[in-house]
């Protein structure tokens, strides 16, 4: 048995990016990075309006400020043209346009 293809020999199923952020989009964002991937799953956490939804988005995007006031440049995807931004303002106004409805 390998731990690689689990119990059965099979090779675990490949995660579509698309679906929902895969564990690659976390560690991408724990440095910094808002992905497509990321900035998607955002956007349906905001329009599907739940608490667990938008605790989900809050908590991410308060995280990513807490990274920019330890001084990481923040990398955010953007449909018009992502940007990076080491500026608290930037920053806020790319999440009041993307997330009007998020609190961080």
């Amino acid at each position: 048995m390998s731990w690689l293809r689990g119990p059965f020999g099979k090779k675990p199923p490949k995660v579509v990016e698309a679906e929902w952020p895969n564990v690659s989009s976390f560690e991408r964002l724990a440095n910094g990075v808002v992905d497509q991937a990321m900035f998607d799953a955002f956007a349906d956490a905001q329009s599907y309006n739940a608490a667990s939804s938008m605790n989900f988005l809050n908590a991410r995007l308060a995280a990513l400020l807490l990274l920019l006031h330890r001084g990481v440049t923040l990398h955010l995807y953007d449909p018009m043209g992502s940007i990076s931004t080491a500026s608290e303002q930037d920053y806020r106004a790319w999440a009041t346009k993307h997330f009007p409805s998020a609190v961080f």
